[in-house]
């Protein structure tokens, strides 16, 4: 059975005589020559990349070769962690400031903070393996003391983002 015999499927979402089918359509021959099969099923793919950003594929088309390699197409969007961690962290403290005016009982706040600083002058922290700025962005982002920052980290092999999460929740 020849490749050019096999049915290539057409893409529907693209308007019909459209230069974006017609390399689609050229694209997925090329794959099918290469003997990749396609998967089904899939409706998402995140790709981490350095610096805790996210290159993300909604609704991707995906094939996979004989060696669990992978190929897919889609549009792809670019989503920064560390950013939606800033800003998940705002918005905890605003809606903390909030809570705090209703209660009108702002004392035990500080007292959480009092224990974290007499931890920190306790216990020397040991900080090899781990970079000192991502400690000081999970310090200030989780509310914690630096002893906690570090063993997060480490904890999550220094993914900043999944320390401050393993910390908030």
């Amino acid at each position: 059975m020849s490749v050019e015999s096999q049915p290539v499927e057409q893409v529907s979402e693209l308007p019909a005589g459209s230069t974006t089918v017609v390399h689609a359509e050229k694209a997925q021959k090329l794959i099918q020559k290469l003997g990749l099969k396609r998967v089904e099923g899939i409706t998402r793919v995140a790709m981490r990349r350095p610096k805790n950003i996210l290159l993300i594929v909604n609704d991707p088309i995906v094939y996979k070769s004989s060696n669990n390699a992978f190929v897919v197409l889609g549009k792809i969007t670019v989503e920064d962690m560390a950013a939606q961690a800033r800003a998940f962290s705002e918005n905890q403290k605003k809606s903390g400031a909030e809570g705090a005016e209703g209660a009108a009982t702002e004392e035990p706040a500080p007292a959480k903070e009092e224990p974290a600083k007499i931890e920190e002058a306790e216990e020397p922290v040991d900080e090899t393996g781990v970079d000192a700025k991502d400690v000081e962005l999970v310090v200030a982002q989780a509310n914690v003391n630096r002893a906690k920052a570090v063993k997060a980290l480490k904890e999550n092999n220094s993914d900043v983002v999944n320390a401050i999460m393993s910390l908030t929740m």
